[in-house]
């Protein structure tokens, strides 16, 4: 089933060696489409540092995806009404915030977080 229809994995604790090995063995593979987010800059300088290769992996950065926080934000509005805290563009930017808010518009199918956000972080990103 997964080799017919990828799952669309998102990592928002990318910046990590782990992560960008699993990223593209899941690629390679054909078991998922991962998406990594962060800064694609600082991202490709890491990966080079530590030699992995980034090819065919999409990479979204939350600062400068204006439409998609704004999208994200609408939603978390129209879910959370008078919750939704006030700087809910800002707080997008938050790689986690991000992914996590990927997952409930549908424009990712998981998220799997942790090695460098905290539990406490990942939960409360996931409840919101």
């Amino acid at each position: 089933m997964a080799l017919r229809a990828p799952a669309r994995v998102v990592f928002p604790d990318a910046l990590d060696q782990r992560v960008l090995k699993a990223a593209q063995y899941l690629h390679q593979q054909g078991l998922a489409t991962p998406i990594l987010v962060a800064n694609p800059f600082e991202l490709r300088q890491f990966a080079l540092s530590h030699g992995v290769a980034m090819d065919g992996l999409q990479v979204i950065d939350p600062h400068g995806n204006l439409a998609m926080r704004e999208e994200f934000a609408h939603r978390w509005l129209a879910r959370a009404g008078e919750k939704t805290p006030p700087d809910a563009l800002e707080k997008l930017t938050d790689p986690l915030m991000f992914a996590a808010a990927m997952v409930s518009a549908g424009k990712a199918d998981v998220c799997i977080a942790g090695n460098l956000s905290s539990t406490a972080n990942v939960l409360r990103a996931g409840l919101r």
